[in-house]
């Protein structure tokens, strides 16, 4: 009995260094081999795992369950917001957290010249990639 607890004893240490090691590695990424910027859309009412997920399949992380960890860990798991982030691969998950907790998105300057209707608005705003045409004049038209 004493070498079955003394078993169970290793190997929850052994489990609790590899769960270190991960964390350790997605709080601290070694530096990209491809630094570019990426911007991600995230849409509201994303749920943090869907975002992790998409972080991942976009190449900005590597570990979904250690950003959804993280997030849990630090308070962020409530506090991701929508919009288009500058984001790059590598991002350290500390940096990536605050970064979409604090809704600073990307800005865009759209220039809508005057006399445009509505549907030429929604044209010009889909081009940008900012917005799809049919949404946008649904939107525009419910009262």
């Amino acid at each position: 009995m004493k070498k079955f607890g003394a078993l169970i004893s290793v190997l929850a240490f052994i489990g609790g260094i590899l769960l270190w090691d991960h964390l350790y590695r997605f709080l601290y990424p070694p530096p990209a081999a491809d630094p570019r910027q990426i911007v991600v859309r995230i849409h509201p009412g994303t749920g943090l795992r869907d975002v992790a997920l998409q972080l991942q399949r976009q190449g900005i992380i590597s570990s979904p369950f250690s950003f959804v960890l993280l997030a849990y860990l630090k308070g962020y798991n409530k506090k991701i917001q929508w919009g288009d982030f500058e984001l790059y691969p590598g991002i350290p998950g500390g940096e990536l957290l605050s970064v979409l907790a604090s809704g600073k998105t990307v800005l865009k300057r759209v220039t809508i010249p005057e006399g445009f209707n509505l549907r030429q608005i929604a044209h010009r705003l889909a081009e940008e990639n900012l917005v799809e045409v049919e949404s946008f004049l649904a939107a525009a038209h419910d009262p």
